[in-house]
């Protein structure tokens, strides 16, 4: 035989190989992570006894929607960042008939990973907050 076919042995071994796999994958987790976080949402948890029939939230120029909520329920949206300062309105519609309007704080230009949280206890008193 010829040691012209022969090549040179490979200085990557199996076990190089997993490692770099493995290292590929962590980043790639990593960075889905970071992604999925830094998304801003919107949480709605409804512990009263009380359905909610409509949730709606105003952030300046974009109107956000969650429906029903049902009593000791909560629902969570995702939305994209928003390119303006917005003040943050709410608007609750009990499935009784009652209302209730409000302001919660405001979120900054392009604000990544924010949260707006709105919670109603077991009495129906309401408490919104934006970090």
């Amino acid at each position: 035989m010829s040691d012209k076919n022969q090549h040179p042995p490979s200085p990557l071994t199996k076990k190089h190989y997993r490692r770099l796999g493995l290292l590929v994958t962590l980043i790639m987790a990593g960075v889905i992570w970071l992604l999925l976080d830094l998304r801003p949402q919107i949480s709605v948890n409804n512990g009263g006894a009380k359905p909610l029939s409509a949730v709606q939230f105003d952030l300046s120029h974009t109107h956000i929607s969650f429906g029903e909520v049902a009593a000791f329920d909560s629902q969570t949206i995702y939305h994209l960042p928003l390119s303006n300062a917005a003040v943050v309105r709410f608007s609750l519609q009990f499935a009784d008939g009652s209302s209730t309007l409000g302001r919660c704080g405001k979120l900054g230009d392009w604000a990544l990973a924010s949260r707006v949280s709105l919670d109603i206890d077991e009495l129906g008193a309401v408490r919104c907050e934006v970090r």
